[in-house]
């Protein structure tokens, strides 16, 4: 099991580097269908969001802010209202601009300096994503409170820090130096990606965070749409491929449908 997995090799998390390497283990061990197993089971959040729960709450258009009933204590918590986000452990980088919204909603509804953080499955309690808000007085440090800006951090860079780029306007010169002799295609990209894993002698493993790399910076630099462009290969699969994050999943485990593009 991925809890047991996990626990035996980490005692928390709360930096950078745990998170990213529990992420890792989640990718490279397939574990999705334990954790949504687990976000299939209705908890007390749910039962908030579903309106089939009394505790006092108070209801934004996207959030609920409730207190946290165990603390005695000045202590929030900010659950979004969508029930697709299970924990941080499953967030992307397409999920940041709702980490700042929750970002923004405390600093504005809520008085006093403030300190935000998650707790990271298995370190949980609750299978519904929520963001513990605390005064900086009350604040008790844990090897399992991860804060948002660090959380924000880590999933803009992830595949630049896993693999291990230091100089990545390298990287994205070996991107566009290839783009300037082949069109952009899925199979362009996967080329690429290899290249980059080649050149800075990485495990073939870490092949889905290359692509991901190349799909930032070419996303980033306009050079590609959104997911509507890789989806148009996919056709027959449109339906269960929703976002970027799927078809790179799909990529890394069927790249010899890649190669007869």
């Amino acid at each position: 099991m991925f809890k047991k997995t996990i626990r035996r090799q980490f005692d928390g998390c709360n930096t950078t580097e745990d998170y990213l390497k529990i992420r890792r283990i989640l990718r490279d061990n397939d574990f999705e269908k334990e954790l949504k197993a687990l976000k299939n089971k209705v908890n007390v959040f749910d039962k908030m969001i579903l309106g089939r729960n009394k505790n006092q709450f108070i209801d934004y258009p996207k959030f609920i802010l409730t207190r946290d009933r165990f603390d005695a204590k000045e202590h929030y918590l900010l659950i979004p209202k969508n029930r697709d986000y299970f924990n941080i452990l499953t967030l992307q980088k397409s999920d940041i601009p709702m980490l700042e919204e929750m970002k923004q909603l405390v600093s504005t509804e809520i008085s006093g300096e403030k300190l935000l953080y998650f707790h990271c499955y298995p370190f949980n309690s609750v299978h519904t994503l929520h963001l513990h808000i605390v005064d900086v007085q009350d604040y008790i440090p844990r090897k399992n409170n991860f804060f948002i800006d660090d959380l924000i951090y880590s999933l803009q860079n992830e595949n630049q820090i896993v693999l291990g780029i230091t100089n990545s306007e390298a990287v994205e010169n070996i991107i566009l130096n290839w783009l300037s002799e082949h069109s952009i295609s899925l199979l362009n990209l996967y080329v690429i990606s290899l290249i980059i894993i080649k050149q800075l002698d990485l495990d073939k493993k870490l092949l889905p965070y290359s692509i991901n790399f190349v799909l930032d910076f070419l996303l980033d630099s306009g050079k590609i749409d959104e997911k509507e462009y890789i989806l148009e290969y996919f056709k027959d699969e449109k339906e269960t491929l929703e976002s970027i994050g799927d078809v790179l999943t799909y990529i890394a485990k069927n790249p010899y449908l890649l190669e007869k593009k």
